[in-house]
């Protein structure tokens, strides 16, 4: 019910607040979000993704995977623990609306709502150490006058910042605050115990009780939290990038991705169709799918790959050594500084399907890829 009650009173209150009306609404299956009644009396259409088909509402699982790995790197930060995730993840979005993104020219979601810049001068680091004065209400003299905080985001609606306290292990919201934030508690504490000697006992007593003691669970049951916390969970971990040939070949942009890809491999002569030979060994190839974001999470291209299956190769037999020419990133690191401290300019190049301009100098006999259709069968690809 709690679902059902949030929708709703977000759906007045845009209507409300910004003097709009919501026509569709589109989302999975979940059962909270059948608000038939409710529909019908705000003529609101709803639209649901068939069942195991993210990519129907794409944006929207897309932009689940942004919070999550923002919310990651924070939580990698500043080393919370997992039980403050609501409040990494309510930070999160409060960043993302006020940043700029080439989908709105430069401006922010909450400058295109409310028609003016928002004040960055009040962001603070996540999980950052704050002291916030205390209430001189039963305060004596020698009293300290600020509490050991640590700071998890605002509330909205008040002009006050959300702040963990050390020790009584509260929630409260502050307004006079001081905040530190280049030192984050909770990793001083890992760090203190890992450096910490272990004690090791002397001797082991075991209790006639011990054998009733009930062991720490290592894993949390779906039993213990409500349907809304599960279906939020499926939600976010839902993958877009399709795992297989039959996925993607269902989709265009897959499908121009992987005619993109043959060519390129064609315009370089990658292979020659030819009949096996007597005696020689082929290997297969799989498809590869990945979707390349841009820096502002937006989407830059779906990148298709055909990749040989060289784990079945046998050294000695298919090959002899191998060998990748990477750069190091201590030499790219010297590069780039030796560049800001000469005043150089940096140039940087891009090579399309860089690794098929190598000559090999073994036989190597590759089965053709799904989607490909040869002239003969029983035809292979000399590479």
């Amino acid at each position: 019910m709690e679902v059902r009650n949030l929708l709703q009173n977000f759906i007045l209150l845009i209507e409300n607040q910004f003097d709009c009306k919501l026509k569709r609404l589109r989302s999975d299956n979940g059962k909270e979000l059948f608000l038939t009644d409710f529909y019908d009396t705000k003529g609101i259409l709803h639209e649901t993704t068939c069942i195991e088909t993210p990519q129907q509402n794409g944006i929207v699982e897309r932009k689940h995977q942004h919070l999550l790995d923002v919310s990651r790197s924070l939580l990698f930060q500043s080393k919370i623990p997992n039980i403050f995730w609501s409040f990494v993840m309510k930070h999160v979005v409060h960043l993302i609306n006020r940043l700029p993104t080439p989908f709105l020219k430069l401006k922010s979601p909450y400058e295109m709502v409310f028609n003016m810049k928002p004040d960055l001068s009040i962001l603070k680091v996540f999980g950052c150490l704050a002291f916030a004065s205390t209430l001189t209400t039963g305060r004596t003299k020698l009293a300290p006058r600020a509490s050991k905080c640590i700071f998890l985001g605002y509330k909205t609606g008040t002009k006050g910042y959300v702040l963990f306290n050390l020790s009584s292990k509260s929630i409260s919201i502050f307004r006079n605050v001081v905040f530190h934030e280049t030192i984050f508690p909770y990793v001083s504490v890992s760090k203190k115990d890992t450096k910490s000697p272990l004690e090791v006992p002397q001797s082991i007593s075991v209790d006639a009780d011990s054998e009733n003691l009930v062991a720490k669970k290592l894993y949390m049951s779906y039993a213990n939290c409500s349907s809304d916390h599960i279906s939020f969970c499926h939600s976010i971990f839902a993958y877009i990038e399709p795992s297989s040939f039959k996925q993607a070949s269902q989709h265009d942009c897959w499908r121009q991705a992987m005619m993109t890809e043959l060519q390129a491999l064609e315009r370089n002569q990658t292979w020659t169709l030819m009949k096996l030979l007597l005696g020689k060994h082929t290997i297969g190839c799989k498809w590869v799918y990945r979707i390349k974001h841009k820096a502002n999470d937006s989407i830059k291209r779906y990148k298709a790959r055909l990749v040989a299956k060289g784990f079945t190769q046998q050294e000695g037999v298919d090959y002899f050594e191998t060998f990748s020419p990477v750069a190091k990133f201590t030499t790219v690191r010297f590069l780039i500084a030796l560049a800001s401290t000469q005043n150089w300019f940096l140039h940087q190049l891009d090579v399309d399907n860089a690794f098929l301009h190598g000559d090999l100098e073994e036989e190597v006999y590759m089965r053709p890829p799904q989607g490909l259709h040869l002239p003969q069968p029983n035809l292979v690809f000399k590479l």
